[in-house]
């Protein structure tokens, strides 16, 4: 069955948890966002540098790229030699090139490097990646942001961080597994609050939900709010959830 591995559940300043990350495995195996100490804890986690397909970055924040020039120089130092897919949203792609750019300079090169095979995803066009089905959608957030959906071995869906727009609640109608922020107790416009996510369950009707991004010091508060409907849960770092059909492969 497909699944997702947590990877880090906290906010961008709990040092503790670390910045949500997590990766998407099924018949490709996919990280979503990379924060600072991301790296360390996917080999914490006892992945190698051969064991991602492709990465998925939802916005600039450090908290959801800024590991990412490290990551790939440790894949590159530690032998890795087939291609990565860097699944972006069209936006970001000057602004990540410039990071890896700035990281490390001239060491991304395919004269250094293995192949960074970067695929532009648009809203409303869904693409084909790997027999998966990708689309994403912009949230309400201070940094544009795109939510993503994999379809294909049942659904899943991933918000990055923000409050959902129309067309990111389109996204996640009835998906298997729903991963999203909640920073907060209320809202504050640029963050998912308890409230608001359990609203946003009530519309959506997903199967299962993880809320991350939650504030160090109301997690508890927040843990206990959303108690109020069973499929949504907080997840620690290292589970594993499987859910959807069984995946072919991977």
């Amino acid at each position: 069955m497909p699944k997702v591995c947590f990877i880090g559940t906290g906010c961008a300043t709990d040092l503790v948890r670390g910045p949500t990350s997590l990766v998407y495995q099924g018949k490709s195996r996919i990280l979503c966002d990379c924060g600072p100490s991301v790296p360390e804890r996917l080999v914490a986690l006892g992945y190698d540098v051969n064991a991602l397909d492709a990465l998925y970055i939802s916005h600039a924040h450090a908290d959801h790229c800024f590991g990412l020039p490290t990551l790939l120089l440790w894949m590159r130092l530690g032998g890795r030699r087939r291609a990565l897919t860097l699944l972006l949203p069209a936006p970001l792609r000057v602004a990540l090139d410039d990071l890896l750019e700035r990281g490390y300079p001239g060491s991304f090169g395919s004269d250094k490097c293995f192949a960074l095979e970067r695929r532009e995803l648009y809203p409303e066009q869904s693409q084909d990646y790997a027999g998966l089905g990708l689309s994403i959608a912009p949230t309400r957030h201070r940094m544009l942001n795109h939510a993503l959906r994999i379809d294909g071995e049942g659904s899943f869906a991933y918000s990055g961080d923000g409050v959902p727009s129309a067309s990111a609640e389109r996204l996640y109608e009835g998906v298997d597994c729903l991963v999203h922020e909640c920073a907060f107790l209320v809202a504050d416009g640029a963050h998912q609050g308890a409230d608001g996510l359990l609203s946003l369950v009530a519309r959506c009707a997903p199967k299962r939900v993880a809320a991350l991004h939650c504030d160090a010091m109301l997690r508890s508060s927040i843990a206990a709010a959303l108690a109020a409907d069973a499929r949504v849960s907080l997840p620690e770092n290292g589970e594993i959830w499987a859910f959807g059909a069984p995946a072919s492969d991977g």
